[in-house]
């Protein structure tokens, strides 16, 4: 059987490398990273997720299904005491402009001794933070917490809290950003 897309060269150009390069900057921003504190390590490893305690923490009505496919498509942080789950943090982000914190959450049992603030602090320096501009949270009963851990609320609309990661000096330096 041959192959219909050989008959057709293929075409390099500066887009087809640029392309190439920020697929592999992208793997190398994504890859598998830990942090540890004590008994507990955070960890971006998906494959290291405890399902039952993500469907338990994140009720979602779409169900399971829906939620691997959240899931799929975010950066993922567990916070583990030994080998059991005791943590979960969620960010979406294109890498460049805007990361959204979509959920951050501890067990009941392991707050208040600041490992939601030391979850927080390790997702955003997470390497596919560094080039953003700002970090997006909407959640009207999270408000003291992120704001505790530098974020501001924006009181044009409710619940909605930023947090500025590049100072002037950096955006100037960096590529335009949406959010001034």
């Amino acid at each position: 059987m041959k192959c219909l897309n050989d008959t057709f060269p293929r075409v390099f150009s500066s887009e087809t490398a640029a392309a190439d390069l920020a697929a592999q900057q992208r793997r190398k921003i994504l890859s598998t990273r830990k942090w540890y504190k004590n008994d507990f390590s955070l960890s971006t490893d998906n494959a290291a997720l405890d399902a039952d305690f993500l469907c338990r923490s994140l009720p979602h009505p779409a169900g399971r299904r829906h939620l691997a496919l959240a899931l799929h498509g975010s950066l993922c942080f567990g916070l583990y005491r030994k080998a059991r789950q005791i943590g979960f943090a969620r960010m979406v982000t294109d890498l460049a402009g805007t990361v959204v914190l979509r959920d951050l959450i501890v067990a009941p049992e392991y707050r208040f001794i600041g490992l939601g603030s030391w979850m927080l602090s390790c997702s955003l320096s997470h390497p596919a933070t560094q080039s953003c501009c700002a970090v997006l949270c909407w959640s009207s009963e999270a408000s003291p917490f992120l704001i505790k851990n530098g974020f501001s609320a924006v009181p044009t609309v409710p619940g909605l809290h930023i947090i500025r990661l590049l100072t002037a000096v950096d955006e100037a330096r960096a590529a335009p950003c949406a959010l001034h």
